[in-house]
C-alpha cells in the first residue's frame, strides 16, 4: 500500500521527488526492524496533508477515505495467508485443468505437451502473477537509500513514469494509481540470461502494447544502496549515450518486491558470443549467416559506438562478445554498461569519479580487460583500454579463440600482463585466411603497452577499414582451390549419407524389434555412421563457405568463388526442396542467383516444354493449374490440350491435375508436376480398360514420385524417387456396414469363426459388433457414437454402419479380403505402404492429401470437433481428399498395410486417426503395430493390381 501512495502522490503532484525518496527510506528502515506503520504515517510525519492522503486513497479504491483504508490495512495483514492459500490453489487448479485440455491421451504417434515454461532458479522471480506474494512487501533502506541520493534527478526532470497529460487519443487500461508500479506495467516473461549486476527477462509492456527486454538488479542489491546506484548509473549512462549502435533505454523503475529494473530494446536474434561459439563448432546455420568479412563489418560498428562514448567521456571498461547484440535484421548493439568509468560532464549519473573499487582491485572479464585493468591500476583506465578490448574482439574473430586464457581468473589476468601474445596467424587451424594487414592491427591494439595503442577507437576503425580495403590478394588461387575440393567432397558425403540410409533401411526391415543386441549391433553401427557422416558433411559445407568467402572478401567479383559460391548453395537448395522446406527453398534460391549471375538462372526456370501422352492415345486431356486458397491446393481455371499426345511450348512450373477421358470411358485423374528448373519433360498415363474399374474403387496411375523426407513426419523415411506400378484403391476404408455382410455369410456356417473375427478391442470397449442369435445378423456396438456425438449422428439412423471397420487385426483384414476376392471375382489385397503414400500425396511429394499446410478441420482427427472425439462415418470430411481422388487417408482411422517379405509379428500401419494428432495426419508418417492387434484406431482398406 505504501508503495501505490508514493506512486499516486508524486503523478497527482501531491510530493516531489525527494519527499518520496525520505519517505521509502524511512519506510524501508521501518520494514527491516519488522514494523510496518498505518497509511496515517504519511501524515504524521508531514510527508503528505490529511487531504492530499484520503485523495490518493479514493484513487486507489478506499471510496471511504482514509478510515477505510485504515481498516483495510489491518484487517489485510490477517488475511494474507489465506488468500496465498487461495491463490495459490486456483493457480494450480488452473494449471491441472490446461493440461488436461492439452496433455494427449496415450497412444501410438501421439506427441507430449511440453510443460510451462519456468524462469531459471536463483533469479529470485515469481513463476506466476497469480500465486500470492507478501500483501505488504518489506521495502529494503538499500533502494530508498540510493533513491534519495542528491544525483538522482525527479521525476520532472527525467520525464518517466507519469501518466499522459491528455487522454484524448489514448487511453490507458490501467488506473492512474497503477501508471507508475512496475508491476502493473509490465507482464514478466521468460529469462533471457545474466548480464552485470542483474538478471534479464523478457517483458511486455502494457501500456505502449509492446516486448522489451527488462533488467532487474540481482536481489542482494536490495540492501546494498551502491549496487542500486551502480544499476541506476548504468541505465543513466546507456541513456544518455544515443547511438544507433548502443542498446536504447526505455524506462528505470522499482518493482512490488522493491527490485530495481530498467527496460530496454528486445533484440531477437543472438550475440557475437553466441556466433564465434557456433563457428567454433562449424555450426552449419552460423556458418551460412557470417563470414570473415561480416564479422570485420560488425567490428567497424563496435568501434564507432566507442569512439561515440568515448566523446562524451565514457569508457566501457568490458568489452566481449556476450556485450555485443546482433539483431535479426542487421543491427548491431553494444550494451551492459554497468562498469563503464564517467568522466567530463557530458553524461551525468549518481557516481562520481571515484566509482570503482579501490586501488589494486580489477574491473572488467580477465580475457578481454587490458593489462592496466588487470593490475588493478584503474586510475590509468582510459579510451585506450577500451582500443585493447576492440583488439581483443577482433583476436576472437580471427582466431575463435580468446587471446589469454588460464585455468582460473587470476592465471588468466597474470597472461594478460605476463604472458607472451601468440600472433593470430599462428594459432592453430584457423577457420578463414586474413592478410598481415589485419593482423598488424589486431597486435597493435593488444599492444600492452597503452602508448603503443592506437590512441583512439576512432584510430582502429581507420586502421582496420584501410587493412581490409588495402591488403591484396591472401593465396586466392589456393583458397579457391581449396574451397572446389571442399565442395567436391561435401557432394561425395551427401551421396555416401544417401546410400547409407537406403541401407539401413533396408536393413532395420529385416531386424525384429525383440531380436538380440549382436543382431542389432550392425544396424546401431550403420546409424552412427550416418550421423558421423551427417556431421562431417556440415563441416565441409562450413569449410568450403569459408574458404570461398575469403577469397571474396578481397575480390568480391572473383569468378570461381563465386561459382563455387554458387553450387554450393545449389546442393543446400536441392535438399530444402526435397524436404519441402519453402523457407530455406527461397533463401538458398536467392543466393545460387546472387553468387551465380545468370550462368545458374537457367537452373530455376519456370517454364518447361511438356508433352503428354496417354496409352492408348487419342484421350481428352484437360489441364487444371492447383493454386493454394485457405490452406488447401484447390484446382483452378480448365485449360482444354485436345486429344494426346499435346505439346505445350512453355508450362509453368508447378503442380496440375491432368483428367483424361476416352470417349464412352470414365475419366481418370492423374496428377502432375513440373519441377522449377525443368526445361523439358514428358508424362505419359496409362488408361485402364473400363472392365477393370471396379465400383468404390479409384485408379492410381503409375509412374515416378517422392516419398518420405518430411522432417516433421512419425518415423519417416529418407526422401526418395520411388517408381509405383499401377493399381486400383478403395475410395474408402472398409465400413461396418461391409465387413458385417462377411460375418453374416461366415456365421451361417461357421459362427465360432466368425466370432473370433468380430471387431473387438482388448480395452474396456470390449465387443464393437453384436451378434443378434434371434437374426443370425451382426450389427455395429452402439459404444461406438456416444454422448454429445449423438447431436450429430442420431440413434437408430444407421450411422454406426458407415463407420469404418475398427478393432480389426490385420489376420482379420487379410481373412476379409480372401472372402471379397471369391465374392467378386477380383483378386483383393491390403494397399503396400508404397502404393499408400503414393495414394495420398500424388507426385509433388505434399504433405497432407490438400496439400502442405494443417488444419484439424481438414481431416477427422482428436482436435476435429468440440466435443470429445469417436468415429465418424467415412467421407464426412471432405478436404481429406487425395489427388487421384482416395478420402480419409490423413483421418478417419489409420490403416493396415500388406505384409512386406520380412515382416515378422508386426505390421505397418498408415495414416491418421480418430484419437490422433497432427504428425499422425502426415501422410509421410509410419508406425508398426503387432498384426494381432485390435484397436478402435485401426481399419483397413482394399486394393487390387491394374492389369
Amino acid at each position: 500500500m505504501h508503495q501505490q501512495i508514493a506512486r499516486v502522490a508524486l503523478e497527482r503532484r501531491l510530493v516531489d521527488f525527494e519527499t518520496v525518496s525520505r519517505s521509502l527510506y524511512e519506510l524501508g528502515r521501518l520494514a527491516d526492524e519488522g514494523k510496518m506503520p498505518a497509511p496515517e504515517h504519511w501524515v504524521s510525519q508531514g510527508w503528505l496533508e490529511r487531504q492530499g492522503l484520503e485523495e490518493v486513497l479514493r484513487s486507489l479504491g478506499y471510496e471511504e477515505g482514509f478510515e477505510r483504508a485504515e481498516t483495510a490495512f489491518f484487517e489485510g495483514k490477517g488475511r494474507e495467508r489465506a488468500a496465498g492459500f487461495y491463490k495459490a490453489d486456483e493457480a494450480v487448479t488452473a494449471r491441472i485443468e490446461l493440461g488436461q485440455r492439452e496433455a494427449p491421451a496415450e497412444g501410438i504417434g501421439q506427441e507430449p505437451t511440453a510443460g510451462a515454461e519456468e524462469p531459471p532458479e536463483g533469479l529470485g522471480l515469481e513463476t506466476s502473477t497469480e500465486v500470492a506474494v507478501d500483501a505488504n512487501p518489506t521495502l529494503p533502506g538499500g533502494v530508498a537509500a540510493a533513491w534519495a541520493r542528491p544525483g538522482w534527478r525527479g521525476g520532472e526532470e527525467t520525464g518517466r513514469h507519469f501518466a499522459f497529460e491528455s487522454t484524448d487519443v489514448y487511453q490507458p487500461a490501467l488506473s492512474a494509481g497503477e501508471m507508475l508500479s512496475g508491476q502493473a506495467r509490465y507482464e514478466l516473461g521468460a529469462a533471457l540470461g545474466t548480464g552485470g549486476g542483474g538478471s534479464v527477462l523478457s517483458a511486455h509492456d502494457r501500456v505502449l502494447g509492446r516486448v522489451v527486454a527488462m533488467k532487474i538488479a540481482r536481489p542482494s542489491a536490495r540492501h546494498d544502496a551502491r549496487a542500486v546506484a551502480r544499476f541506476l548509473a548504468e541505465a543513466q549512462i546507456t541513456g544518455q549515450l544515443e547511438h544507433p549502435n548502443i542498446m536504447p533505454i526505455y524506462d528505470v523503475g522499482v518493482l512490488d518486491d522493491g527490485r530495481v529494473y530498467y527496460t530496454m530494446r528486445r533484440v531477437n536474434h543472438h550475440s557475437l558470443a553466441e556466433v564465434i561459439e557456433g563457428l567454433r563448432g562449424r555450426d552449419e546455420v552460423y556458418l551460412r549467416e557470417y563470414s570473415l568479412s561480416r564479422l570485420l563489418g560488425i567490428l567497424r560498428q563496435v568501434a564507432q559506438a566507442i569512439h561515440y562514448a568515448h566523446v562524451r567521456g565514457v569508457v566501457h571498461r568490458d568489452l566481449k562478445p556476450s556485450n555485443i547484440m546482433l539483431g535479426e535484421y542487421g543491427e548491431v548493439l553494444v550494451m551492459d554498461w554497468g562498469i563503464a568509468h564517467v568522466s567530463g560532464n557530458r553524461v551525468h549519473t549518481d557516481l562520481g569519479p571515484d566509482d570503482g573499487p579501490g586501488q589494486g582491485h580489477t574491473l572488467g572479464t580477465p580475457s578481454y580487460m587490458s593489462p592496466e585493468q588487470a593490475q588493478g591500476r584503474l586510475d590509468e583506465v582510459d579510451a585506450r583500454s577500451d582500443v585493447y578490448g576492440l583488439g581483443a574482439l577482433l583476436y576472437e574473430i580471427l582466431t575463435l579463440e580468446v587471446p589469454f586464457e588460464g585455468d582460473d581468473a587470476r592465471a588468466t589476468m597474470w597472461l594478460v600482463v605476463e604472458g607472451e601474445l601468440v600472433p593470430p596467424s599462428q594459432r592453430g587451424e584457423a577457420l578463414w585466411a586474413f592478410s598481415e594487414a589485419v593482423e598488424a592491427v589486431c597486435l597493435r591494439a593488444l599492444a600492452r603497452e597503452r602508448e603503443e595503442r592506437f590512441a583512439s577507437a576512432r584510430d582502429f576503425y581507420e586502421a582496420l577499414d584501410t587493412a581490409i580495403s588495402g591488403s591484396g590478394p591472401v593465396q586466392i588461387q589456393a583458397s579457391v582451390a581449396r574451397g572446389e575440393a571442399l565442395l567436391q567432397a561435401y557432394r561425395e558425403a551427401l551421396s555416401r549419407a544417401e546410400a547409407l540410409g537406403d541401407e539401413i533401411d533396408g536393413l532395420s526391415g529385416q531386424i525384429e524389434p525383440w531380436e538380440s543386441i549382436e543382431r542389432k549391433r550392425a544396424l546401431w553401427e550403420l546409424d552412427d555412421r550416418r550421423q558421423e557422416l551427417q556431421r562431417e558433411s556440415a563441416q565441409i559445407f562450413g569449410e568450403a563457405v569459408a574458404a570461398f568467402q575469403e577469397v571474396l572478401l578481397l575480390v568480391p567479383e572473383q569468378a570461381e568463388a563465386r561459382s563455387g559460391m554458387a553450387e554450393l548453395c545449389w546442393e543446400r537448395y536441392l535438399a530444402s526442396r526435397q524436404r519441402q522446406d519453402v523457407a530455406d527453398m527461397v533463401y538458398y534460391e536467392a543466393m545460387v542467383r546472387e553468387y551465380g549471375g545468370e550462368d545458374f538462372a537457367a537452373r530455376f526456370s519456370r517454364h518447361c516444354e511438356v508433352v503428354l501422352t496417354t496409352r492408348p492415345p487419342g484421350a481428352e486431356i484437360t489441364l487444371f493449374p492447383y493454386q493454394e486458397i485457405d490452406r488447401r491446393m484447390v484446382v483452378a481455371d480448365a485449360r482444354q490440350l485436345g486429344r494426346s499426345p499435346a505439346h505445350l511450348e512453355s508450362l509453368d512450373a508447378g503442380s496440375y491435375m491432368m483428367v483424361v477421358q476416352r470417349s464412352g470411358s470414365a475419366p481418370v485423374r492423374a496428377p502432375l508436376h513440373v519441377e522449377v528448373g525443368m526445361t523439358r519433360a514428358e508424362f505419359r498415363v496409362d488408361l485402364p480398360a473400363d472392365h477393370e474399374v471396379s465400383a468404390g474403387f479409384v485408379y492410381v496411375a503409375g509412374g515416378r514420385c517422392t516419398l518420405g523426407g518430411d522432417p516433421e513426419a512419425f518415423n519417416p523415411c529418407p526422401a526418395r524417387q520411388v517408381e509405383v506400378a499401377s493399381f486400383f484403391c478403395a475410395r474408402f476404408p472398409v465400413t461396418f456396414r461391409e465387413y458385417l455382410e462377411w460375418l453374416d455369410e461366415l456365421s451361417q456356417s461357421e459362427l465360432e469363426q466368425a466370432r473370433r473375427h468380430a471387431p473387438k478391442t482388448r480395452a474396456d470397449d470390449g465387443e464393437l459388433a453384436i451378434f443378434d442369435a434371434t437374426t443370425g445378423r451382426w450389427a455395429p456396438s452402439p459404444i461406438l457414437i456416444e454422448g454429445p456425438m449423438r447431436e450429430r449422428y442420431a440413434e437408430g439412423v444407421g450411422h454406426e454402419l458407415d463407420l469404418p471397420a475398427v478393432g480389426i487385426s490385420a489376420h482379420d483384414a487379410r481373412a476379409y479380403c480372401t472372402w471379397r476376392s471369391q465374392r467378386d471375382g477380383r483378386h483383393y489385397r491390403l494397399l503396400r505402404q508404397d502404393e499408400w503414400e503414393k495414394a495420398g500425396r500424388g507426385v509433388d511429394a505434399r504433405f497432407f492429401p490438400w496439400g502442405n499446410h494443417f488444419d484439424a478441420t481438414f481431416c477427422k482427427m482428436r482436435y476435429s470437433r468440440q466435443e470429445f472425439s469417436q468415429p465418424e462415418p467415412v467421407g464426412t470430411f471432405v478436404d481429406d481428399t487425395s489427388p487421384y481422388g482416395v478420402r480419409d487417408l490423413s483421418g478417419g482411422v489409420q490403416e493396415w498395410c500388406a505384409a512386406d517379405p520380412n515382416d515378422g509379428d508386426d505390421r505397418a500401419v498408415r495414416g491418421g486417426g480418430w484419437n490422433m494428432d497432427q504428425r499422425a495426419c502426415r501422410l509421410a508418417s509410419r508406425m508398426r503395430v503387432l498384426a494381432d492387434a485390435r484397436s478402435a484406431g485401426i481399419g483397413f482398406r482394399l486394393a487390387y493390381d491394374a492389369s
